[in-house]
């Protein structure tokens, strides 16, 4: 019996020591969880683990067809690796559109021991090529109200198995299904393309929504901008709304039914009078027809939909970013009488929002509310102050409202978005002072899931740091926007100043691959006699131009000519940055025709090395890019440079070797084309701020005199403005070459500097709570400047703050935060800084802080990762009070502890 008992117990040690540490976790399919539509299918997954330097060796993926996931339709075997993310299906395995896979994962650690099957997750193949349904449309050529679509569907008698719309209404839509809202709090739907070439749909299971077998689906259009004919001139329309909709319904037999648009669909007009992405919507409650989306409706009198002719785009695709949505109602922390004749009020929000108002009251019918959004007052007279917002070129930022006298009555427009703190409500009809809660406000944005966080001891910088990441989701609205009030296009330029620093903060991976393909898809066009960018953004030139140049601006119809170079450069630095901070390798493939082309057309443009065309180092603090050292040969010869440097390593990666040979030695002869022709041996500069920023980046300066650089920037900060005097271009480097050179406790002194020429002016004076398109660092810029109020080009410096004050970086050579970099760069004014990172590997996070001459600091490293520290020069480090053991990396002549995945407690000194 004691042996048998020994035996027992024996073997229960042996099965607790083959328990597996490490765990697949947070499976998701092209980094959407469960998606109801997705075109190229890839998968990914993070590790779980409560051990230190826990990793995958191996991993063996399944996916079936049914929710046990049998491995019917794929089996990978396994697989020796420890890839987690972008697992590709073989393309020898066909998948049917329209039909939802289940897949499971499980995975081997370093010890061998293998983890149990993942709960299945789910996909749905979209149906980019098997629609069943025609393109509609109302057949009216006059402008007027805006329609809703209905169509009445039996469904059988057998039990769903599920139902999923597909949906795309241009300009936008939303979706009804008996008698509610699908997703009330979708707003602009789907995201703006390039119309002609291609449309995005949207799909919603909406299989709880069904009701017995008679249901009916309901669509409201919208123009959005397929239909925006009001600003830009008439050239900008392609055509009125549209709409092309289908009901796929599966039923447990396996039986499938479609359910699409043809000329059976009914229409009629509906309470949207007007619709404008910049003007605003117009809504007449007194229109509403009540049970319009009813399948007791009769709509005997409704008119037939006919087949939509003129502009249908080429191709559809699923919509794999997250919707525009509208969050919570925010109440203004004001409000007061206008002094304009009539009933008119005053509402601030306190804070500078891409945003929607919100209607709320009860009002006799025929009562009339109308607003106008503004991001400034006028501090003499307390009235909205328009001027930023454009309204020369694209008009007021408009809604009104009319009740139908039904009680309380709640509306929110769903087809336009403002930028907004300040809103001018006049009430006609009624002489009834308006309460604070007649109006509130709804922030609006893509729905992006917010991945990083800092903060840190001084106000100033945490300040700059919030500001920062408010600009940025203001202007994620479907694509990157300048601005949320004026222009609201995207141009290329803007995006690389800053995307970086919104690739730690947002989970940005999808939303950057859906602006590159609209990069790719608006210049996919040979063109004669088109504009061209010769210096700055008033003397040009037309020449043809080739397929797959990109333009200034993308997707749309205003273009404003074909890309400068150091516009144009977004083209490569946006694909690398997906790379290095989300581990997409895929982006590189799919874009590297796009990106050597632009090089080659650049190089092809150049004299002797140098490119002279360009806009410059744009919205410098004070003097325009000529006048402050930084001319645009340089930094157009410059992002060429780091261009080139970025198609070397890609190059290399993808293993194009013919390629490879032609960017090295072009990279080389630009090098020393740029240090021959504008390197100032004496001054140790480049010519100015920015362009010894951009240097420093580039390696351009002499190795041993990389910190009399920073001096040299010094020195003409100290002869000049006192401050720096730099663009977008400068703002984004400045803080890290200084840092990352010796030259820490500069860096923070210029971005903490009170008083006038300094950030301080935004924060102490202004209290800006978003970034101006000319940031106000003197106090009399309002007098100066009425440019746009939220722009995020100005946010680069973000940068400096994550990586640099707070010290989370990624590693190139390992990338996606597979090894990340921990290396603050401290200075005697800040007491402690803490920041995360929900990479796709997982939360790493720092968090330091000074204790009695200590540096105490505590790090995460996510399991299937590494980390490299640096400790400064000449301390000790213990971890959990014993000395460090890891091993020793070089990097950059620098040296760093090798750090396997956990959570540890440092202690320098």
């Amino acid at each position: 019996m004691k042996k048998v008992l020994a035996s027992l117990l024996l073997l229960a040690g042996l099965c607790a020591q083959a328990k597996p540490t490490v765990f697949p976790v947070s499976l998701s399919c092209n980094d959407m969880v469960d998606p109801v539509a997705v075109s190229d299918v890839s998968f990914s997954w993070k590790l779980r683990s409560d051990v230190r330097a826990a990793r995958q060796t191996a991993y063996e993926l399944w996916v079936g067809s049914t929710p046990n996931c049998g491995g019917d339709v794929w089996k990978s075997g396994k697989v020796v690796s420890d890839d987690q993310l972008d697992i590709t299906i073989p393309p020898t395995v066909t998948l049917e559109e329209g039909k939802r896979y289940f897949w499971k994962v499980r995975i081997w650690d370093g010890s061998g021991k293998v983890s149990p099957w993942t709960k299945a997750a789910s996909f749905t193949k979209s149906i980019d090529n098997s629609w069943e349904a025609d393109w509609i449309a109302t057949g009216k050529t006059e402008d007027g109200p805006f329609p809703y679509f209905r169509k009445t569907c039996l469904i059988g008698k057998g039990k769903v198995r599920r139902a999923v719309v597909y949906l795309c209404g241009l300009g936008c839509s939303q979706l009804y299904l008996n008698g509610r809202a699908v997703e009330p709090d979708r707003i602009l739907d789907p995201a703006q393309t390039d119309y002609d070439k291609k449309a995005l749909y949207s799909a919603f299971d909406v299989t709880s929504l069904l009701v017995g077998c008679k249901n009916c689906i309901g669509v409201m259009l919208g123009a959005g901008w397929y239909n925006q004919d009001k600003v830009w001139g008439g050239g900008m329309t392609y055509g009125r709304p549209i709409l092309r909709c289908q009901m796929r319904v599966e039923y447990a037999s396996g039986k499938v039914e479609t359910i699409g648009t043809d000329t059976s669909w009914k229409w009629a007009d509906g309470p949207l009078v007007s619709s404008n992405v910049y003007q605003g919507d117009e809504y007449d409650a007194t229109r509403e027809i009540d049970g319009w989306c009813e399948a007791s409706f009769d709509d005997s009198s409704w008119n037939d939909a006919v087949k939509a002719g003129g502009v249908i785009p080429v191709r559809m695709a699923a919509q794999e970013i997250p919707p525009m949505r509208a969050f919570a109602p925010q109440k203004a922390s004001a409000m007061w009488r206008s002094s304009k004749e009539g009933n008119v009020w005053i509402y601030d929000f306190g804070t500078n929002l891409t945003s929607e108002v919100v209607f709320s009251a009860s009002l006799p019918r025929g009562v009339r509310l109308q607003t106008i959004g503004s991001e400034e007052i006028d501090p003499r007279t307390r009235e909205i102050d328009v001027a930023s917002t454009g309204v020369e070129h694209v008009g007021l930022q408009k809604d009104s409202y009319t009740f139908a006298g039904r009680g309380k009555e709640t509306w929110m427009p769903v087809f336009t978005y403002h930028g907004m703190r300040y809103v001018e409500l006049t009430v006609e009809g009624s002489d009834e002072e308006p309460a604070l809660d007649w109006i509130t406000r709804a922030p609006v944005h893509t729905d992006l899931a917010t991945i990083g966080s800092f903060e840190c001891s001084d106000h100033q910088i945490n300040y700059l740091h919030d500001i920062a990441e408010r600009t940025f989701i203001n202007a994620f609205v479907g694509l990157p926007v300048d601005c949320n009030q004026r222009e609201k296009c995207g141009w290329l330029g803007d995006t690389h100043a800053y995307d970086r620093a919104a690739d730690m903060l947002f989970q940005m991976n999808n939303f950057w691959v859906k602006y590159l393909d609209d990069i790719r898809t608006t210049s996919d066009v040979s063109l004669t006699n088109t504009l061209f960018h010769k210096y700055y953004n008033n003397q040009f030139y037309f020449a043809d131009k080739e397929a797959g140049l990109p333009f200034m601006i993308a997707p749309g119809k205003r273009l404003c000519g074909v890309a400068s170079p150091d516009w144009g450069t977004a083209v490569v630095q946006l694909p690398w940055h997906l790379y290095v901070y989300y581990g997409n390798k895929r982006i590189l493939r799919d874009y590297y025709d796009m990106m050597s082309h632009w090089v080659r057309h650049i190089a092809s443009t150049a004299v002797d090395g140098i490119v002279y065309e360009g806009l410059g180092d744009w919205c410098p603090t004070f003097s325009s890019h000529e006048h402050n050292g930084t001319v645009v040969e340089f930094s157009s010869s410059a992002f060429h440079l780091l261009d080139l440097g970025i198609m070397v390593k890609t190059a290399r990666l993808l293993g194009k070797e013919e390629d490879l040979e032609w960017f090295e030695k072009q990279e080389e002869y630009v090098r020393k084309a740029i240090v021959s022709k504008f390197f100032n041996p004496l001054k140790c500069s480049f010519g100015g701020q920015t362009a010894d920023a951009m240097a420093l980046e580039l390696g351009l300066f002499p190795e041993d005199r990389r910190q009399e650089a920073t001096q040299a920037i010094m020195y003409d900060i100290n002869t000049g403005h006192k401050f720096l005097d730099v663009g977008v271009f400068g703002l984004s480097r400045i803080g890290s070459e200084l840092s990352r050179n010796g030259a820490s406790a500069q860096a923070f002194g210029l971005f903490t500097k009170k008083g006038e020429n300094s950030f301080g002016v935004m924060v102490d004076s202004l209290k800006v709570t978003t970034l101006w398109e000319i940031l106000p660092v003197q106090s009399d810029i309002y007098a100066k400047s009425h440019g746009s109020h939220n722009h995020p080009m100005q946010g680069g410096y973000e940068s400096w703050i994550l990586e640099d004050v707070a010290g989370l970086r990624p590693v190139e050579d390992n990338p996606g935060f597979k090894t990340v970099m921990f290396y603050p760069r401290h200075t005697a004014d800040l007491e402690w800084a803490k920041a995360t990172v929900d990479t796709r590997y997982g939360v790493t996070s720092t968090s330091w802080r000074k204790e009695a001459g200590k540096l105490v600091w505590d790090i995460v490293i996510p399991a299937g990762a590494d980390g490299l520290v640096h400790i400064p020069e000449g301390k000790k480090a213990t971890v959990d009070g014993e000395a460090v053991s890891f091993g020793i990396k070089s990097l950059n002549g620098e040296d760093f502890q090798v750090f396997p995945s956990g959570s540890y407690h440092i202690v320098v000194e």
